[in-house]
């Protein structure tokens, strides 16, 4: 997959960690969240549920994702290895918790 324009939070989600690049719909708050933690805030479109979605603005910002896929493409990589680190502390601190 070379590109994803996500529309429900998993499908942002899923193809983020697999280093595809994203144009996030974002309908609601949590899209807007994991594209500011993933440093793309660029490439969100902040979409009212009652008004349409504005083709100019998503041509622009597609247009810019088609431009730069190939860095994006590493630059997602590289956030998704401290995403899994972070987890990975995560679910060492719980397993102390739990077992310990």
């Amino acid at each position: 997959c070379q590109a994803v324009v996500g529309v429900p939070y998993h499908s942002v989600v899923l193809s983020l960690s697999q280093d595809a690049p994203v144009i996030g719909i974002g309908y609601v708050s949590k899209v807007e969240r994991y594209m500011k933690e993933m440093e793309l805030l660029e490439y969100l479109i902040h979409v009212d549920i009652n008004k349409e979605l504005k083709v100019d603005e998503f041509v622009n910002k597609f247009d810019k994702l088609w431009q730069n896929k190939e860095h994006l493409i590493k630059d997602i990589a590289l956030k998704n290895e401290h995403v899994k680190a972070k987890n990975n502390l995560n679910i060492t601190e719980i397993e102390k918790v739990l077992y310990e």
